[in-house]
């Protein structure tokens, strides 16, 4: 993933925290935040993922390889546990720091 990418894909992941922090459904924070998205590959991953959760699943399909694996693992923890909003904002982190 290029570092422009990384960049993107943190932003989005900050937007989407921060919007299911201040108490957006998660459903309605990833239709903003893929509506949003300057980088249309990541804006149709958001909308899968979406599309994921809506039907009850894992938001994570094996095949999702435009998100690093490191930052699946995060955000994947943070589904199960409950702590999605944070987890947005530890992967946007990660990312940022991974570009730096």
């Amino acid at each position: 993933m290029t570092t422009a990418r990384k960049l993107k894909l943190a932003g989005a992941l900050e937007k989407l925290g921060h919007l299911m922090m201040w108490g957006t459904p998660i459903l309605d924070a990833m239709d903003v935040t893929a509506d949003e998205c300057p980088d249309k590959t990541l804006a149709e991953v958001i909308r899968r993922m979406r599309a994921r959760i809506a039907r009850g699943k894992s938001m994570f399909p094996e095949e999702a390889k435009q998100i690093p694996r490191s930052v699946q693992l995060i955000l994947g923890a943070g589904e199960t546990t409950g702590k999605f909003p944070r987890s947005c904002l530890i992967s946007a982190q990660v990312l940022r720091a991974e570009s730096a």
